[in-house]
């Protein structure tokens, strides 16, 4: 393309025309206010290099970027007078007006030599932009919102938000578990980030989870060690303050700062200092709980033991006036009761005497009685030994009839009677022989009469 008879220059010469403008026109040095998005230290030569940006108000929108520079020398001297001045850590993500001079160079182009930094405006610029996320809180009308809720008596089940590997929480832990009174406490932690640019997000979304459990726990514990004031910074983020606000559980805090006070703070229902403060907080509502008991114990007991007392009194007083009355009515009673013996004592020798007469009418029936059925029983008695008796002959008689003749036919039947008629026995080796054909020639046999035995020999 023709340049259209136009002067040609080289980078170099260019670069030149531009520092000399530059130097031409520019002021030896400008305050100039800007937030550090990049901050390096080289260990070696002691030169800090940062990166600042222009953000566009209520976004992350970048107007502007440049690069800058301290030098090991003014370094050596900003950085201890910054940090002690306003108690801040200088580094990223800090708003600073520092007074620095521009510089041009040909190879690493436009930088800001930084000769001086003014902590007044960080300090003024960090509590403006937390007086504006309190205000906006005041106007959304959150800002007491979860102050307004109403703790435990007794907030045992808590859940915490925090790092687990901070030291903050371990002292936190140790404190509470370790208590000298042997309370005990259930414990949930909900981890997050707690420092930097993601930590807002990450609390918030440890809110989020917390909710989730809501009616388990008392209390929630946001729970950080101590660190630079810029650390803290994200503690005073309006989303996250906006949601502690309003969240539905009270809100204890131990950031773990001594001095200043970040909006998350103000907004919690309880701001303590660290996170042994709020172990000791626990337990001390426990403490203070026992205290009370034991007040309402000496109390009751107080009162009990006046109004023992007073009863007792009222009891003697009592027994004082119903004595003589009640002796006077005892001897009434006694002198009634004697008198009711004495008429039963009649009552009875009357009873008795007439009960005697009607068991002595009784006596004389009875014996009257009993005679007449004693002599009808002997009558009948005498009827029944004359029938006996009269049997009795008459078996006898009919028994001796019938004697005789059985003793008749056993005399009739007698073996020596009926020998005498002529009959005789005939034995054999001791057995009677009533068959002639039980005889053999030889036999001996014996033969019985009436007058003897005679024994022969079968031929």
């Amino acid at each position: 393309m023709h340049n259209g008879g136009q002067k040609q220059i080289t980078l170099s010469e260019l670069s030149s025309v531009i520092k000399e403008t530059l130097d031409e026109h520019l002021e030896i040095s400008y305050w100039v206010i800007a937030e550090i998005a990049e901050y390096k230290v080289n260990s070696f030569s002691g030169h800090c290099y940062l990166e600042l940006v222009e953000k566009e108000e209520g976004a992350n929108t970048i107007n502007a970027r440049m690069r800058a520079t301290i030098w090991s020398a003014a370094f050596r001297m900003l950085k201890p007078f910054f940090e002690t001045s306003t108690g801040i850590e200088l580094g990223t993500g800090l708003k600073v007006m520092v007074r620095g001079v521009v510089e041009y160079h040909e190879v690493y182009g436009i930088s800001l030599n930084i000769r001086d930094i003014d902590p007044a405006y960080t300090v003024g610029e960090m509590a403006m932009r937390m007086q504006q996320t309190i205000d906006l809180l005041t106007k959304d009308g959150v800002i007491d919102m979860n102050r307004e809720l109403e703790l435990p008596l007794l907030p045992k089940t808590v859940a915490v938000i925090s790092s687990s590997g901070a030291a903050g929480l371990q002292d936190f832990m140790n404190q509470l578990e370790h208590n000298t009174y042997g309370y005990h406490f259930q414990v949930k932690l909900f981890e997050a980030v707690m420092q930097g640019e993601k930590a807002p997000g990450s609390i918030m979304d440890a809110l989020h989870r917390v909710f989730e459990y809501a009616g388990l726990f008392d209390a929630v514990l946001v729970l950080r060690g101590g660190g630079a004031v810029l650390d803290l910074n994200c503690f005073n983020d309006y989303e996250l303050c906006f949601m502690a606000a309003q969240f539905p559980i009270p809100l204890l805090t131990g950031i773990g700062h001594d001095k200043d006070e970040t909006v998350l703070d103000l907004v919690a229902h309880t701001k303590l200092k660290t996170p042994t403060a709020v172990a000791e907080y626990l337990v001390g509502c426990f403490t203070e709980f026992d205290a009370k008991l034991n007040q309402l114990a000496d109390g009751i007991f107080s009162g009990t033991e006046d109004i023992l007392i007073e009863n007792r009194n009222r009891l003697m007083q009592v027994i004082t006036q119903l004595k003589p009355v009640t002796q006077q009515r005892l001897r009434n009673e006694k002198f009634g009761i004697e008198s009711l013996t004495k008429e039963m004592h009649g009552e009875i020798h009357f009873r008795l005497a007439e009960q005697k007469s009607l068991l002595q009418t009784y006596s004389r029936d009875l014996n009257k009685g009993s005679l007449h059925f004693a002599k009808n029983k002997a009558d009948n008695l005498a009827k029944i030994t004359d029938r006996l008796q009269t049997s009795a002959r008459r078996k006898i008689e009919s028994s001796s009839e019938l004697l005789e003749r059985y003793t008749l036919k056993i005399e009739y039947q007698d073996p020596v009677k009926i020998l005498e008629k002529g009959y005789s026995i005939t034995t054999r080796n001791g057995a009677v022989v009533t068959r002639v054909s039980d005889l053999r020639k030889g036999d001996k046999i014996i033969t019985v009469l009436s007058d003897g035995k005679k024994q022969s020999t079968v031929d």
